[in-house]
């Protein structure tokens, strides 16, 4: 009457069971009713957690299997449970499994993410519902998340990589790419893959290929994709070979052709793989044809050296070699490079002298601020710095000015 709960207490002085379960009702209403705010629905959910799981899987589930596409939100809340559980909701996978041919899409999706956050202990009932069409595009989509499948698990998904249909076959690549330990086994199917008709089948096998060895065939099929009329498909192939570092290499110099044939679009993804090639994959371009081109290798000679601070040597000399670039703004470039490089560029001091002495203005500008920063206040550079102050243009006397403080 005073509003006081009555906690019914069994014998052993705790809630008994059917107290518990009103309990589980009602946290369960404010977590998928209507009108309750966030931060109480969120309250419901970490106390439900508390609750046996023989006692509370079964309400969750009655609720979850009871959804229509009108009551999802409630259900969604009910799936948060579940997910918070992982493997210890395992009981509940036989229910779940149902729940991937139903009539509600988003509930067979939700259903799907429960199994699948149950790790490797739910993996069984998701590739079972393979066998069924109507769960199959939910049971990939789960299957494609961490953890793979194991290897023993491959032959539930190899054959889907060959169906009629492109989105299963490029929902099973997908999967397959992700498999724990078994490249040898699917190296073949994803260079079979990397010719599909279908485009998304073609970018995830030639994507799963950088798993295996960086073997000739996979290399070929991988130089062929190169050529493909579709971007995306190019893009997975440099990718993939970007992953096989210096064992790749010998394909730089296509990749560094496809700098020049877009530039907003390719540097992202040909420079890190230039990069991982090593700095001979990236210093081979400083003669090719666009001066675009050969800017945007000083710029991953210059990350290559932050990355790998034992190429150094390397990419001033590489760098070095651009100061006589017949582009002024490549010759700026490599000029600025060295000046931020510091006295570590010292083997390019000759060459900055003369870059002093450009004839391009803008170039004998940055020439003197790098041979300030690289030569310090030796006379040799004092002399450089003195002589552009008395009778260089406007921005070498500037720049001369700064240099000398």
């Amino acid at each position: 009457a005073d509003g006081t709960e009555v906690v019914e207490l069994g014998t052993d002085g705790l809630p008994t069971k059917a107290q518990r379960l009103r309990w589980i009702h009602e946290w369960m209403t404010i977590l998928c009713g209507d009108g309750y705010a966030w931060e109480s629905r969120d309250e419901a959910r970490r106390e439900l957690l508390k609750f046996p799981l023989d006692e509370l899987l079964p309400v969750v589930m009655t609720r979850i299997e009871a959804a229509t596409e009108e009551l999802a939100d409630g259900a969604g809340w009910a799936f948060q449970v579940l997910y918070a559980l992982e493997e210890r909701a395992l009981s509940a996978a036989p229910r779940l499994a149902a729940l991937l041919s139903g009539d509600v899409e988003w509930i067979a999706d939700c259903a799907a993410i429960a199994l699948g956050s149950m790790g490797r202990a739910g993996k069984p009932y998701l590739l079972d519902a393979l066998d069924e069409a109507a769960a199959r595009p939910y049971a990939f989509a789960a299957l494609a998340r961490p953890p793979g499948i194991a290897r023993d698990e491959i032959a539930r998904v190899l054959p889907y990589l060959a169906h009629d249909d492109a989105e299963i076959r490029a929902a099973a690549a997908r999967v397959l790419a992700r498999a724990d330990g078994a490249q040898d086994l699917l190296v073949p199917a994803f260079l079979d893959g990397a010719r599909d008709p279908d485009v998304d089948v073609r970018v995830q096998c030639l994507f799963a290929l950088r798993l295996g060895e960086p073997t000739m065939p996979v290399i070929e099929a991988l130089r062929a994709a190169l050529d493909d009329d579709v971007w995306s498909v190019r893009a997975a192939a440099v990718a993939s070979l970007g992953a096989f570092g210096e064992a790749a290499a010998a394909e730089a110099p296509r990749l560094r052709d496809l700098l020049g044939e877009d530039p907003l679009r390719w540097p992202r993804i040909v420079l890190p793989a230039l990069r991982s090639m090593g700095p001979e994959a990236i210093v081979g371009g400083r003669g090719h044809p666009s001066p675009d081109v050969r800017r945007e290798l000083l710029g991953a000679l210059r990350s290559l050296t932050d990355d790998e601070p034992g190429s150094l040597p390397g990419t001033v000399t590489a760098v070095a070699a651009l100061l006589d670039d017949p582009d002024a703004g490549v010759r700026v470039a490599a000029i600025t490079e060295l000046g931020a490089i510091g006295p570590a560029a010292a083997p390019a001091l000759d060459l900055l002298r003369k870059a002093a002495d450009d004839p391009a203005p803008r170039v004998a500008r940055a020439g003197i601020v790098a041979l300030a920063r690289v030569g310090g206040a030796t006379d040799d550079v004092l002399a450089v710095l003195l002589r552009a102050l008395r009778g260089g243009a406007p921005e070498e006397r500037a720049a001369a000015a700064e240099a000398l403080g």
